[in-house]
């Protein structure tokens, strides 16, 4: 039934270099209950339900419905509502997702969190990664060990506090890590985080070996979502906007 389906928010994010217009889309999903995962099943395509019916453990087979349901229907607001069951997103193998539908080539960058789900679809000429990651600070030690000095430093001269600022730093670099198709099968430090902007509700962070990239940063609720994208776009969606949209769906 529709009415088991998770709830979603989709909406662009409008880009602008050189007099040209991207439009890349982002779903973020929420799955309360056993039926949201339930549902999802009918929406995989042929060769996606031989992969998912190889699945064994629960905590794998709801993170991977999560992040097909989100992928899809970001990737099928950028195809113009094409139907989701035509999409079909395969593993490459650095375990990246690879998309297939009809004649189009879109990208798409996936992340999953408890049970909320975020994706964001693109075309390959310009990149982006998106990640969410729920805050808890029994994790800081971890973090600890991979976060440099000089991005402790950035935590202390920004108006966050310890925990919030080592989520931001660790979910910046998934994001490029997913960016860039490696994720963190490249060394952690390489994604080193050199200048944190604070913007009132959200956060620009820089990247010490990628300069052209930022990230957008921002924490709803115990969550902290992270978007990077070339910094040589401008972007014309009213950032506020876009994190009361997510705010609001959220809860």
């Amino acid at each position: 039934m529709e009415n088991n389906l998770p709830r979603s928010v989709v909406f662009p994010v409008d880009l602008e270099y050189n007099h040209k217009n991207y439009r890349p889309f982002i779903c973020v999903c929420n799955f309360e209950n056993y039926n949201n995962y339930r549902e999802i099943e009918k929406y995989l395509h042929v060769d996606e339900e031989e992969y998912f019916n190889k699945l064994k453990f629960k905590k794998r087979i709801n993170s991977y419905l999560l992040g097909r349901y989100s992928a899809k229907k970001a990737i099928s607001a950028l195809l113009n509502n094409i139907n989701l069951n035509d999409i079909c997103i395969l593993n490459g193998i650095f375990n990246e997702p690879i998309v297939k539908v009809n004649s189009f080539s879109p990208m798409v960058s996936i992340t999953h969190a408890k049970n909320i789900g975020a994706s964001v679809g693109y075309f390959h000429e310009c990149p982006m990664g998106i990640d969410v990651e729920q805050i808890d600070s029994s994790f800081n030690e971890f973090l600890k060990e991979h976060t440099t000095n000089s991005e402790m430093a950035l935590i202390k001269n920004t108006s966050i506090n310890l925990t919030d600022g080592l989520f931001i730093i660790w979910a910046a670099k998934e994001s490029i890590s997913k960016t860039i198709k490696t994720g963190f099968l490249s060394p952690i430090d390489i994604f080193e985080i050199d200048e944190i902007i604070f913007k009132n509700i959200y956060f620009i962070c820089n990247y010490k070996n990628f300069p052209m990239f930022s990230s957008i940063n921002f924490i709803i609720y115990s969550y902290v979502f992270s978007l990077t994208y070339p910094n040589k776009l401008s972007i014309k969606t009213d950032i506020y906007n876009m994190i009361k949209k997510i705010n609001v769906f959220m809860y």
